[in-house]
């Protein structure tokens, strides 16, 4: 099923952990994200790169937020463009966007 489509990849870098997120991140593939990345440790600095990702619903946000709220800020979300940046334009959250 296409709504539920979501595809992570979580890659450890030097200076900080990359989650590569595409497809739709929504109310049925936020729970998957939301474990996916548990197991990267709070200390850690994270770039989510969102260049593959369709949609991202207000879940797919919640979970952003939960994110940057756990890792004490250290998230960043980047290569969002169209529809995705739209959203977090309209979520007012554009400070977690890295330009």
């Amino acid at each position: 099923n296409g709504y539920q489509s979501m595809q992570l990849k979580i890659v450890q870098g030097t200076d900080a952990t990359t989650v590569l997120v595409s497809g739709k991140l929504n109310t049925v593939t936020a729970p998957d994200f939301d474990r996916q990345v548990a197991r990267i440790p709070d200390n850690a600095t994270v770039r989510i790169d969102v260049s593959g990702l369709e949609f991202i619903s207000s879940a797919g946000i919640r979970s952003v937020l939960a994110m940057h709220q756990r890792m004490d800020g250290r998230v960043k979300v980047v290569n969002a463009t169209g529809l995705v940046r739209e959203v977090f334009e309209i979520s007012q959250i554009l400070d977690l966007l890295e330009e």
